[in-house]
């Protein structure tokens, strides 16, 4: 069954990073995480990169245009 996780965080406290904390918490509470990568998303890559970090179950589909 997918869980629904929803993950605001405020751009006031948390400033630029934001986006990136909100990633964080969102692997954190993922069994496994799927990411589709273009090659050029540096937020994509910081996920996936994170998730090798916290060692999570994690598959990478490349979409080529």
């Amino acid at each position: 069954m997918l869980k629904t996780l929803k993950a605001i965080l405020k751009r006031d406290k948390y400033g630029r990073v934001a986006p990136l904390k909100r990633n964080e918490i969102i692997v954190d509470s993922s069994d496994i995480v799927i990411a589709f990568r273009n090659g050029k998303s540096r937020e994509t890559k910081y996920v996936i990169d994170y998730c090798h970090k916290k060692h999570k179950n994690l598959r990478v589909y490349i979409c080529n245009k």
